[in-house]
């Protein structure tokens, strides 16, 4: 996606209205070294997500808004996704979980909030820092450990 808004202010990509829970690196960090560090983790499995839901539009229409210019997500058809992730990427599994998210809320676990993380860094504040590496975060699956 970066590469893409270099190019111009439209990111394409399957399913807009896909809902997702982007979790930015340095929480993701805190988390990882909680768990790791932590005997109460131990043993335990979570799901790992951002603090909010948002569609794959709204999450490029915030960075947009942090860099001072107007971002659209202009969807592509599964197929054309498929083709531009190349031949060698694991196109399914996001693409299925994509069409599963598409017009419903992405859960975000509040078991996360309730002690075992700092509270989550929501991307509307991250579209408010002047950086170039705001846009890392945006559109990362849920991650499982």
């Amino acid at each position: 996606m970066p590469g893409q808004v270099k190019a111009g202010d439209v990111v394409r990509g399957p399913y807009a209205q896909a809902a997702g829970a982007p979790i930015h690196p340095a929480d993701f960090a805190a988390i990882v070294v909680q768990a790791l560090t932590d005997d109460e983790h131990a043993g335990r499995t979570y799901t790992v997500t951002g603090p909010q839901s948002l569609t794959h539009a709204e999450q490029i229409a915030l960075p947009g808004k942090a860099l001072g210019r107007p971002l659209r997500y202009e969807e592509l058809s599964p197929e054309a996704a498929r083709k531009a992730m190349g031949p060698h990427a694991p196109a399914d599994v996001p693409l299925n979980d994509w069409a599963r998210h598409v017009d419903r809320p992405a859960p975000v676990p509040d078991a996360i909030e309730k002690g075992h993380r700092p509270p989550g860094t929501h991307l509307r504040a991250v579209g408010r820092r002047p950086s170039s590496r705001l846009l890392t975060p945006v559109l990362r699956p849920a991650v499982m450990w």
